[in-house]
């Protein structure tokens, strides 16, 4: 094909339709790959902070419209290009790749696969610790009542009294540590001799915390209430693993912190 001749082989035709697509293809690649980049750059520089700061409400949209803005554009000339003037095709095109981008930013298509914003911060809020100072004063009688509440030794008879420790808040470790300790109730008959040390929003009331101090205190009154030639204490651990064998520990807004969980777990050792 001659040097400005179109698929017809007529001067100045414009090309055919598989033509046109491709070279709208290809140019949407490299255009694509420019847009993402400047959306990184902008995402890690944190540009969004000043546009909005010195351009006003408006900024962060002019910002992150520029990249797109250049890209229609791009496309555009290439239309009207190839198009050889032809004024209707090309603002019809435009209509349309306009109308697109508008959709995309009117629906906020994320919205959809998320509550409303209300209703999101009410659930994630009732995930955490309400710490209250009725709260506070009540973990220590807690823990003070389940200890006396053991039951004792049987003479004779081999005992096992079972401990779980779950110092990471999350629902998978307090559903650990009831799965263990009711897998210890039924095929060990520990029934009345287990207790649990748990940090979790939903047992806060019913359950002493899992911090060093209460582990260490539960350990040496099952101390005295089992017979050490005979019983056993079974003690197990649950968390997230952290370096140098420590216990991950995480209980907001109560403080915990891994040398916790790592002292805890050499006095259960």
């Amino acid at each position: 094909m001659a040097r400005g001749t179109g698929p017809s082989g007529r001067p100045g035709a414009a090309p055919d339709l598989a033509l046109l697509t491709t070279l709208l293809l290809a140019q949407s690649v490299w255009m694509e790959l420019f847009v993402d980049l400047c959306f990184a750059v902008m995402l890690h520089s944190g540009s969004e902070a000043w546009s909005v700061r010195y351009l006003g409400p408006w900024g962060a949209w002019i910002l992150w419209g520029i990249p797109v803005t250049v890209m229609t554009l791009s496309q555009l000339v290439l239309l009207a290009r190839a198009g050889r003037g032809r004024r209707w095709p090309l603002m019809l095109s435009a209509s349309l790749m306009t109308g697109v981008i508008v959709l995309g930013v009117a629906t906020q298509q994320p919205d959809f696969w998320y509550p409303k914003k209300q209703q999101a911060n009410n659930e994630e809020s009732s995930r955490y610790l309400k710490l209250t100072a009725e709260l506070m004063e009540s973990q220590p009688v807690l823990l003070s009542r389940q200890l006396a509440a053991l039951a004792p030794q049987r003479p004779g008879k081999v005992d096992m009294y079972a401990l779980t420790f779950a110092p990471y808040g999350d629902e998978v470790f307090r559903r650990e540590s009831q799965m263990v300790a009711d897998v210890m109730s039924q095929r060990f008959d520990t029934a009345g001799r287990t207790m649990q040390l748990v940090n979790h929003f939903q047992t806060a009331e019913k359950l002493p915390w899992a911090t060093t101090v209460n582990l260490r205190k539960a350990i040496r009154s099952v101390s005295r209430t089992m017979d050490k030639d005979e019983d056993v204490l079974f003690i197990y651990l649950t968390s997230h693993g952290a370096r140098e064998g420590q216990l991950a520990a995480d209980f907001w807004p109560v403080r915990t912190d891994r040398a916790d969980a790592f002292h805890a777990a050499q006095v259960a050792g």
